[in-house]
């Protein structure tokens, strides 16, 4: 695209290939500069900054590295007095934008904030789902083994009851023996017995008296 069709574009148009010719990564600022100081204004920045990239570049104040094209650009729009701007609007302009930066990186910030906060009280809801889910299931396996033992108990009982019926069966099949040792007899005494003669002797007496 020639200059004189880059100058029919648009202000954001041209804000957007100017931000793009000298590689800044924040198109908005220059795409503010076309709108607040007009396209001529920034056309001029722009040959400016092409003759000293070509003459060598600007350093940084430090001396320690080159300016980047988009920062030669925003330095010269600051302090290049051939170029007919007011520095106190290019002042507050900066100031403004910077604000806008700032508030455009706390949103950002904030939005990430809640993403994360949303994110991790997903997970936190997943979490306790499972907790409570291996909560139930231990319950239930515990309720399992409680009727597992309740059964054993009641197999138990029944062989308990079923032991006693059998001592108790064994003690009624020896009963016959038992009756049998109540209703034992002595025998009468034999003729020369002491027992004999006390009973005959008695009976002696008894007709003596009579």
């Amino acid at each position: 695209m020639g200059e004189e069709d880059l100058l029919e574009t648009t202000d954001k148009e041209f804000g957007t290939i100017l931000a793009d010719r000298l590689g800044e990564e924040k198109p908005e600022l220059l795409e503010g500069i076309v709108v607040t100081f007009g396209k001529e204004v920034a056309h001029k920045l722009y040959k400016i900054t092409q003759k000293k990239e070509v003459e060598g570049g600007m350093e940084i104040n430090n001396g320690a590295r080159r300016r980047t094209s988009g920062g030669v650009y925003l330095y010269l729009f600051k302090t290049d007095t051939t170029v007919n701007i007011d520095k106190e609007v290019v002042k507050k302009f900066l100031a403004d934008s910077k604000k806008q930066e700032d508030r455009k990186f706390l949103e950002a910030k904030k939005r990430k904030k809640e993403k994360n906060f949303d994110k991790e009280m997903a997970e936190f809801l997943d979490l306790r789902k499972e907790v409570v889910k291996k909560k139930e299931e231990g319950e239930e396996e515990k309720g399992m083994e409680q009727d597992g033992k309740e059964e054993e108990e009641e197999e138990l009982e029944q062989l308990d009851s079923s032991s006693f019926s059998k001592i108790i069966g064994s003690l009624k099949s020896d009963r016959p023996a038992i009756d049998r040792l109540k209703s034992f007899q002595e025998p009468d005494a034999p003729p020369n017995s002491v027992e004999r003669v006390e009973r005959t002797l008695h009976e002696y007496d008894d007709d003596l008296f009579s």
